[in-house]
Formats: C-alpha cells, sequence, structure tokens
C-alpha cells in the first residue's frame, strides 16, 4: 500500500513584504484615525481653553496631533516610495498631483472667496484672500491669515495644517530625485545615506538647518522612515515580540531625553503592526482621511467664531463630524473622480514624448 508524504505544515511568515497587501490593509483607517486625532488635539490651540490632551497627559511628550501627522508622513513616505518604485515617472508624478491640488484647491476656493466673506468679522481683504490663495495652491509659501477672517478669534490662522502639504509635496520631489539618481534602487547606498541622516539628525536635534526648522526636519526624517521600511520590506519583522520590545523601550525611555529617539522606532513599527494586522475591508475603498485633514481647522475655526464661548470638548464634539460630511464629500466628488483620470492624463503627457514612426516615402 502506498503511503502518501506528509505535508509540511505551511510557514506563516512575519516579513513586512508577506504581510503588507496593497489593496488589503487598514493604512485608510490609520489615517482617518489620524485626520480625527489633529482635530482632537487642535481643538486646545484653537479654544486656547488650557489643559493638555490625551497624548501629552500620559508621555509628556508632543501632543495627539503631532503624532497624527507624524503617522501621516511614516506612511506616505512608505506608499510613495512603493509608487516611485514601479518606475513610471510620468505616472507617478501625475498621480501626486492629482492626490493633492484637487482638493486643496477646493478648500482654498471655498475658504477664501466663500467662507471668508461670509465669516469675516470687519472689512474683508479680497487682495490677501487671492495671496493667500494662490501662494498655497501652488506651494509656493506657507500662509496662516487673511485680514478680516477669525480677526476676533484667540488663534486667527484660516488653516493651520497646511504647512505640512507643502512638505509633503516637497518629499515627493526629493523621491523622485532618489528614484532617479538609483539611490532607491541600491539597498546598501540608501540604508548607508539613511543611517548618516539618523546621525546627523542626533547630533542638531534643534535650530534651523538648510532652511528647515526642528518641526519640518522632524516630520521629514519620519517620512524617510517610511521609505526605508518599504526599501527593507523583506527583511523586516512585525510580530508580537517586535510590537513588546516597542512597548519595552518606550517604558524604558518615557520622561527621558532619550525617548526622542526611541518614539522614531516604535511609531513606524506600531503603525505597519495596524496596518497588517486584523483586516477591516470596508476601507479598503474609500480614503476620507484627506479632506477630514484640510477641513478639519477651518470648520474648528468657523464654529468657534458662531459660539465663542464653547469648550474645547464642545468644539470636539461639533467639528469632527462636520469635518467627517466634508471629508467625505471631497472624496466622492473631487478626490476619487480626480483619481480615476491619473491613467489618461499621463498617457497624454506620454504622448508626445513617444516616438512617431518615420513617414514612409513612395519610390
Amino acid at each position: 500500500m502506498e503511503t502518501k508524504p506528509m505535508q509540511q505544515p505551511k510557514v506563516v511568515e512575519d516579513y513586512l513584504s508577506d504581510k503588507f497587501k496593497p489593496d488589503q490593509n487598514n493604512l485608510h483607517l490609520i489615517r482617518l484615525i489620524a485626520a480625527i486625532a489633529v482635530i482632537y488635539g487642535h481643538s486646545y490651540a484653537v479654544t486656547m481653553e488650557g489643559g493638555a490632551d490625551f497624548i501629552n497627559r500620559n508621555l509628556g511628550f508632543g501632543f495627539t496631533g503631532g503624532l497624527a501627522v507624524d503617522a501621516f508622513f511614516v506612511i506616505s513616505g512608505f506608499l510613495v516610495t512603493a509608487s516611485v518604485m514601479k518606475g513610471d515617472w510620468i505616472f507617478f508624478i501625475t498621480s501626486r498631483a492629482l492626490r493633492i491640488f484637487p482638493a486643496l484647491w477646493a478648500c482654498l476656493l471655498l475658504t477664501a472667496f466663500v467662507f471668508g466673506p461670509l465669516l469675516a468679522t470687519g472689512p474683508y481683504d479680497w487682495s490677501a484672500a487671492l495671496d493667500y490663495f494662490w501662494r498655497l495652491a501652488t506651494l509656493q509659501q506657507f500662509m496662516l491669515f487673511i485680514p478680516g477672517l477669525f480677526t476676533g478669534l484667540r488663534d486667527q490662522a484660516v488653516n493651520g495644517v497646511l504647512w505640512s502639504v507643502l512638505i509633503e509635496a516637497e518629499m515627493y520631489f526629493w523621491t523622485l530625485v532618489l528614484f532617479a539618481s538609483g539611490i532607491l534602487r541600491r539597498r546598501a547606498i540608501f540604508n548607508t545615506l539613511f543611517f548618516m541622516t539618523l546621525v546627523a539628525g542626533y547630533f542638531s536635534p534643534g535650530g534651523v538647518v538648510l532652511g528647515y526648522g526642528a518641526t519640518d526636519r522632524h516630520v521629514m526624517l519620519l517620512y524617510v522612515i517610511g521609505a526605508f521600511f518599504w526599501i527593507n520590506r523583506d527583511i523586516i519583522r512585525i510580530n508580537s515580540i517586535g510590537i513588546c520590545l516597542c512597548i519595552l523601550l518606550g517604558a524604558l525611555t518615557q520622561g527621558t531625553p532619550k525617548f526622542e529617539y526611541a518614539y522614531l522606532l516604535i511609531l513606524p513599527y506600531l503603525v505597519f503592526s495596524l496596518a497588517t494586522g486584523l483586516k477591516i475591508p470596508w476601507f479598503d475603498n474609500v480614503d476620507y482621511s484627506y479632506g477630514v485633514y484640510l477641513w478639519g481647522w477651518p470648520i474648528q475655526q468657523s464654529i468657534l467664531l458662531l459660539y465663542p464661548a464653547m469648550t474645547v470638548v464642545e468644539n470636539q464634539l461639533i467639528a469632527i463630524p462636520l469635518a467627517l460630511f466634508a471629508g467625505a464629500a471631497s472624496w466622492h466628488f473631487i478626490e476619487r473622480p480626480a483619481l480615476r483620470h491619473k491613467r489618461a492624463v499621463s498617457e497624454r503627457i506620454r504622448s508626445p514624448f513617444r516616438a512617431k514612426p518615420l513617414a514612409q516615402t513612395v519610390p
């Protein structure tokens, strides 16, 4: 009687490359939670009621909104590096432009030329509004104020989150440069430069370097760390042991100057652990996070203008649902329709570069 060979049990690999599925992960959900966390964290700055948010109270490091923005940059570094590594630079640029600009332009137009005049508490400066729109719409300069809008509030900024959009777009450019130079395709070179960057950051933690302040350099580094996770995804393990080590490292360094550096390892590892954990499929096809992020601050300011005596909790409870509605509208009516055209637009841009066949001559 012939005996069948015993089947070896299937080994489930815990490398990031094995666990991360591009179309089945929790990154959209994580980004949505992060966008909501930004509103929660900013409610204290907007109302200036005092007190500290959850993260600041319990970690004594940063605040909830800052941690959320850090998570955004880690995820962007990971996904944008994956995108550029496909090698189609025209499609890459088109995709990035259609992801950023349509929703941003809609937010700026409505803020500067519709809601701004309606909510103005004094003479509205149309010239400043146009300058505000133009400089931010073209990513030239971060602008905070439009005279006449929110002038009676504690914090008069029109949209305090847009600085990160400018940094994000700049990182797209440098990602493309690193790819074109071949650095992203040579892991040894990239990793060497990466660790040199970490060392340089360790010895120059504050001040302005090459025109970038500490906050800008912090989120840029987290973007690069996200890129590092993608480049090394086949050797990085995501498992319960790693999570426990991150928790232990955080506990040992919390409250000390070393926590700032431990955080750079802990946050990305936990982000990708959550991203590759138990899947929530509903969020595979929708991404409200960008719209929620863009509209959160203006909504918080607007409701505070209408109800100046509101508490920080009231600001959170009203602003978050309104921002979710704005984010959903932005996704369904602006972002997703724009992204559906990224292949067609890239092909139209590419067509002039294609070599045309030589005209045949009649003998």
